[in-house]
């Protein structure tokens, strides 16, 4: 799977799942995913009205788009309350929506980049690590 840090707007991104952080509290879809969320037909502000995504740090909500963007999935990632937020909150959380995602199948997505904050400048790229830690088992051997 690759992540990347979207620099295009996320209803034009064309990958397999886009992460879209969204901050504890947040009632409202962040500016930059206004456009994706008239794609997906209100979605995203269906569920925050209703409370069933509220952005508690790894809470996550995959949505299929059903062709509504170029994407095929966006995954709702909690980043938690914003003062708790950092680097490494931040990387377990995107950890969290790729183990989502891994599941699901897609090897590209990207992310937003609003809210996390910006220590580093220019653009970003995590590779997650792999679902197995630890020696492989050997495969067993074949006898003639």
């Amino acid at each position: 799977m690759q992540a990347r840090l979207l620099n295009t707007a996320p209803e034009k991104a064309e990958a397999d799942a886009l992460i879209l952080p969204i901050f504890e509290g947040q009632s409202m879809v962040p500016a930059e995913a206004v456009a994706l969320d008239k794609k997906l037909k209100g979605a995203i502000t269906q569920l925050l009205a209703d409370d069933e995504f509220r952005g508690k740090f790894m809470e996550l909500v995959p949505l299929h788009n059903l062709g509504n963007a170029p994407s095929k999935w966006t995954v709702l990632l909690g980043l938690g309350k914003p003062a708790e937020l950092d680097l490494v909150r931040l990387r377990n959380a995107l950890q969290a929506a790729g183990r989502v995602l891994r599941k699901r199948g897609p090897p590209r997505a990207p992310t937003t980049s609003h809210g996390p904050p910006q220590r580093a400048s220019g653009s970003a790229t995590s590779t997650p690590a792999p679902s197995r830690r630890g020696r492989s088992k050997p495969s067993p051997k074949s006898t003639p």
